[in-house]
């Protein structure tokens, strides 16, 4: 069974998680910063940029592109080394 205090913290934590982003979002306007979260098309994973609002210049990239490209590489070299056929 639920109880009320349970609920009433749950409540808090959630007002507590919706402040806290938009602390966050006023931070990153004030310093002309766009956070933007993606995925890899290829690989699946998932990609964080901090670009600049005005030229929309990458600043920030994790991980980076070099190692994203990296991964791939040794995706395909293990295709090569390990063939699944039978």
């Amino acid at each position: 069974m639920i109880k009320k205090k349970e609920i009433k913290d749950t409540e808090q934590s959630s007002s507590t998680v919706k402040e806290t982003v938009e602390e966050m979002n006023a931070f990153f306007q004030n310093m002309q910063r766009n956070l933007s979260f993606s995925v890899d098309e290829e690989s699946g994973e998932k990609v964080i940029s901090v670009r600049d609002s005005e030229t929309e210049e990458v600043i920030r990239q994790i991980p980076s592109e070099e190692l994203v490209v990296l991964r791939k590489k040794m995706d395909d070299v293990v295709g090569i080394l390990f063939d699944t056929k039978v």
